[in-house]
C-alpha cells in the first residue's frame, strides 16, 4: 500500500515530463497479456527506467516546493510504480476491451470515444499517451480515440476529431470540452466525426470502470 500522505498521487504537481517511462515493444500477442504479470514479464528489469525518475530534477523540486522530506526510495519507488501503472491501466483497459468484443484492429480503422474525461486523463495530456496500443497491436490500420466531458483540460489533444479513417499504424487522440450528447449532436451527427466502435468509460461518476458498445 502506497502511504497516501507522502506517496506521489495522481493529482500532485509532480512533472508530467518524466512519466510514464518508456515502454518496450510487446514480445506476445494481445491475447495472450492478461494481467500486470504479463505485461511486467515482457518489460525485464525496469529499475533502470525508473531510476532517471527517482532521480531527476522534477523529482528533487517536487519534495522541495512540497516543503516535506522525502520518502524512502522504496516507498518512492512503489509511489512511481503507482503512478505509472495508473497511467498505462488506460490504453491497456482500451485494447482488452477492443479483444472482449472481437474488435479487430487490423482490418479496418477504429474509433474509440472515452466519455466522461476529466482531468484525470487529460492534464497534461500529449498526444503519444495512448501509443501503447501501437506496441499492444503493433501494424494496426488506425486507432482514434476521443477523449469527452465537460471537465476536459485543455493542451495539446484539444484538437479536431477524425471524420473518418485514423492514420494507419498511428494513434491518434482528440479531446471535446462538453457533454457526450453535446459531441455527438455537434460532430458526429453532421458528420464531423467519425461515429465510434468502442465507448468507454473509466469512471463516468460512479468509480467503476464501465465498457460498452
Amino acid at each position: 500500500m502506497l502511504h497516501k500522505r507522502k506517496g506521489i498521487q495522481t493529482g500532485s504537481h509532480f512533472s508530467r515530463g518524466d512519466l510514464p517511462f518508456p515502454t518496450e515493444a510487446w514480445s506476445k500477442p494481445a491475447n495472450e497479456v492478461r494481467c500486470w504479470n504479463d505485461w511486467l514479464s515482457m518489460q525485464g528489469d525496469l529499475t533502470a527506467r525508473m531510476e532517471p525518475i527517482l532521480s531527476g530534477k522534477n523529482m528533487t523540486d517536487l519534495w522541495t516546493n512540497a516543503c516535506r522530506p522525502r520518502p524512502e526510495e522504496a516507498e518512492l519507488r512503489e509511489s512511481v510504480w503507482r503512478v505509472c501503472s495508473e497511467f498505462l491501466s488506460r490504453p491497456l483497459t482500451i485494447g482488452m476491451a477492443m479483444k472482449m468484443f472481437s474488435l479487430d484492429p487490423y482490418s479496418r480503422p477504429l474509433t474509440i470515444h472515452i466519455v466522461g474525461a476529466g482531468n484525470t486523463e487529460t492534464l497534461g495530456a500529449r498526444t503519444t499517451d495512448l501509443d501503447e496500443l501501437s506496441r499492444m497491436f503493433p501494424g494496426h490500420q488506425g486507432l482514434e480515440v476521443v477523449m469527452v466531458g465537460p471537465e476536459v483540460v485543455k493542451g495539446p489533444i484539444m484538437r479536431p476529431p477524425l471524420r473518418a479513417f485514423g492514420p494507419r499504424g498511428r494513434v491518434y487522440i482528440s479531446a471535446y470540452k462538453g457533454l457526450y450528447h453535446e459531441f455527438w449532436e455537434e460532430l458526429v451527427e453532421k458528420g464531423e466525426a467519425a461515429r465510434p466502435d468502442l465507448v468507454v468509460g473509466f469512471h463516468p461518476g460512479t468509480h467503476k470502470n464501465t465498457i460498452t458498445v
